[in-house]
């Protein structure tokens, strides 16, 4: 694999060839970016490896999956007053801090949340006028689609964040609200 003094190395190389072309710069941006790709799968198929190797695989979680362990563990899902006036608050009370910091400094993540909130917002209208609205899936994958940039940021791909999360939740105690959610146990140290 390239080191990251490798790749500054090609990058600079090819910058410095092409500084006379556009077509040939634009090559040079492109191809930088294909290293840097490679070099990132190249680390994920490395931990995939060493994972396995240590006799640990992962779940490999999936929508069959998450939603078995969601019924199973907390029961069907249901629509109640309670269960909406808890997410207003929530989503009134976060809306309320993301007033707070300095917004002049860049803050990306917090920009991509709150656009997955708008896509949110865009879901739950569809599902209140049809709960089996067809378009739901696609409503789905514009939130998961704005929070990808948040994965890349962080350096993680969605599938591996998920399968340790549900690792995680799995081994909780969970207490059940009676709509189909539940909250897990503090355990105190």
């Amino acid at each position: 694999m390239l080191s990251d003094d490798d790749l500054r190395a090609i990058i600079a190389e090819h910058a410095a060839m092409s500084a006379d072309s556009p077509l040939r710069n634009e090559r040079s941006l492109a191809m930088a970016a294909e290293l840097l790709e490679r070099r990132s799968h190249e680390h994920i198929h490395r931990q995939e490896a060493a994972a396995v190797a240590s006799g640990w695989a992962p779940r490999s979680e999936n929508s069959a999956s998450i939603s078995a362990w969601q019924d199973e563990t907390f029961g069907p899902a249901t629509t109640t007053w309670e269960r909406i006036d808890r997410s207003d608050a929530a989503m009134r009370g976060a809306m309320w801090r993301a007033k707070q910091p300095d917004l002049t400094i860049p803050r990306p993540n917090l920009s991509r949340a709150i656009r997955a909130a708008e896509e949110l917002a865009e879901l739950i209208t569809l599902l209140v006028a049809n709960d089996a609205d067809p378009k739901a899936p696609e409503e789905c994958a514009d939130v998961d689609i704005v929070l990808r940039g948040i994965d890349r940021f962080h350096g993680v791909e969605r599938a591996a964040a998920v399968d340790a999360k549900m690792a995680k939740n799995r081994a909780r105690t969970w207490t059940v609200t009676g709509d189909g959610h539940g909250q897990h146990v503090e355990h105190e140290p």
